[in-house]
């Protein structure tokens, strides 16, 4: 199934998923920081 979407959409889309993958991010600094209180962010990747 194809859906058109305008550019608009897409856009929004995209800042939904980086507002997910941020959230992601911050759950797993957290989880780092309750092992150990140092953040290990050299595994973590961002995607812009």
């Amino acid at each position: 199934m194809i859906i058109e979407v305008d550019n608009s959409f897409k856009k929004d889309f995209k800042k939904i998923k980086n507002l997910e993958l941020e959230k992601r991010v911050i759950d797993k600094l957290n989880k780092i920081e309750k092992v150990n209180n140092i953040y290990d962010i050299s595994n973590i990747k961002l995607m812009k």
